[in-house]
């Protein structure tokens, strides 16, 4: 710590030998010849340390020492004040401690003592300056609380209080401070507390002190009753007590309390109907897609919600004559609206796959429900096919999907079948096209799958993609492709969580 140095002498010569003697210390010098310099030095506090020469005119009977220190109390700071003299008498010593110096320095100035006292007063004012710093940040501390923050000591006076208190009571700091803190009580608190402080000093049993908080109530200037929230802590300094209150202000926190209940009852019951309601879908759900007709030996799948009503559904039927029909769909968004966008495609598949109706037909038929049935800005993308085994065909209609890949069994090479169509329940049923593809296959697989598993990220928010799903299957066995992609994705997100249903579906085509 570098000091500010006010040295104020008459004497030329001295001053010039001071001043080298402290700069060579480390420290810098500010020169003052009359009293007016060293009043304005330390009202603008550009100095840490002042050396007085009693030459000084109102040096001699202290008056100026009474002035500084008069100015240091009122702006609350310190500043050491070494007088410097020719004449060590000790009454005149007396006289000017007791007017505010803290040391004296007999002329001419011995450099090794100006040395150790300069060093002595730099220590010194470095603990007053972080001690000041402490008390600065504890007062910012408390002035910024939310809550009233009161110390009282043994006989229940007011020793601090920060600003919450003033807002929260109505009185300001100095009215408070000296007075009793049950002129914050109303009865019959107001009456019991000294009584209460005397019997905990006595016995030690507290009810307040040092237990996690009680609610008490306060009483404003205005007379306002309060209902607070009070914890009180015990400090000992030295051998005094001090004990510190922190009062919460809950006289709307209870007013809300009976709300909150209202809301909480209202909430469970509304949460008991939602649980009915899910039960009653999830039934629905599970009776509607013929999960026995998933266990087709032509197909392979893996389905992953996001939540617990699947957005993307897998229907498969067989139909009279033994052919395979198929449908992939993925409803807007995902959860219960998503499976109940699903509903009418399912219904119609079923019944029209049933009958051996064609691709075609099927996915009109689908469009024409949605179109009917569900709001405007919902959709189906979908895949539906059918796949004949004596004949070795492949029809498949594909709208608003990502697209189908075709993988050769023997080749092993891999052709992509890009979706041609907007997804289900966009247009209407004279701007819908119905065609659909006709592949003729010897041994192959199809790797259908919603945009669920491309788009799916990992922790740092990369996707998946495409290009990333091809190079699996380019590498792929022929009897392991599902769980090549399911291999590939995982390793992808790492147990990052998904936020889209994943649907994959591989259906073999051999005979």
């Amino acid at each position: 710590m570098i000091l500010n140095v006010l040295l104020a002498d008459t004497d030329a010569t001295t001053c010039d030998s001071l001043s080298r003697r402290i700069q060579a210390l480390g420290h810098r010098v500010i020169l003052a010849d009359t009293e007016e310099a060293v009043t304005a030095a330390v009202a603008e506090q550009t100095c840490d340390l002042l050396l007085l020469d009693t030459c000084l005119p109102t040096m001699r009977d202290w008056t100026l020492l009474a002035q500084l220190r008069d100015m240091m109390t009122q702006t609350h700071d310190w500043r050491p004040i070494i007088v410097l003299c020719t004449d060590d008498a000790p009454d005149m010593i007396a006289e000017g401690l007791e007017a505010g110096a803290e040391e004296f320095l007999l002329k001419p100035v011995n450099p090794r003592l100006l040395a150790a006292k300069l060093n002595i007063y730099q220590r010194a004012l470095r603990v007053y300056r972080d001690l000041q710093d402490s008390v600065a940040y504890m007062r910012a501390i408390s002035d910024n609380l939310l809550d009233a923050l009161i110390t009282i000591d043994e006989r229940g006076q007011i020793l601090t209080a920060n600003r919450a208190t003033e807002t929260l009571f109505g009185y300001r700091r100095d009215e408070l401070i000296g007075r009793n803190i049950n002129c914050l009580m109303p009865e019959p608190y107001h009456s019991e507390h000294d009584a209460y402080i005397a019997r905990y000093l006595t016995t030690g049993r507290a009810q307040i002190i040092g237990q996690n908080g009680r609610e008490v109530q306060g009483i404003t200037r205005d007379g306002r009753v309060l209902d607070l929230r009070l914890g009180v802590s015990e400090v000992r300094l030295q051998q005094q007590r001090v004990f510190v209150g922190l009062l919460s202000d809950i006289s709307e926190l209870k007013r809300k309390e009976a709300q909150i209940k209202e809301d909480a009852d209202q909430l469970w019951l509304l949460n008991q109907r939602m649980k009915m309601d899910m039960a009653m879908a999830t039934h629905v759900m599970d009776h509607l897609i013929l999960k026995e007709a998933l266990q087709d030996p032509q197909i392979r799948y893996h389905l992953r919600p996001a939540a617990q009503f699947n957005g993307d559904v897998l229907a498969i039927r067989r139909s009279a004559k033994g052919v395979l029909y198929f449908m992939l769909a993925d409803a807007t968004g995902h959860g219960l609206a998503a499976a109940i966008s699903l509903l009418p495609a399912l219904w119609v598949f079923y019944g029209m796959a049933v009958k051996d109706a064609s691709v075609s037909e099927i996915a009109a038929e689908i469009n024409l429900r949605l179109k009917q049935l569900i709001p405007i800005g919902r959709f189906v993308a979908a895949h539906i096919g059918s796949v004949n085994t004596f004949a070795q065909t492949l029809r498949l209609w594909s709208g608003g999907m990502p697209p189908a890949y075709l993988i050769d069994d023997t080749t092993g090479d891999v052709s992509a079948l890009p979706s041609r169509h907007p997804a289900l329940g966009i247009l209407s049923n004279h701007e819908f096209n119905p065609d659909c593809e006709l592949i003729e296959w010897q041994r192959a697989q199809l790797l259908l799958y919603s945009d669920g598993l491309i788009e799916a990220q990992n922790e740092r928010g990369d996707m998946w993609g495409e290009h990333a799903l091809r190079e699996v299957l380019q590498h792929a066995t022929h009897h392991q492709i599902l769980e090549h992609v399911l291999w590939g994705l995982d390793r992808h997100i790492a147990g990052h969580p998904v936020v889209d249903d994943i649907s994959i579906v591989d259906v073999l085509l051999q005979r």
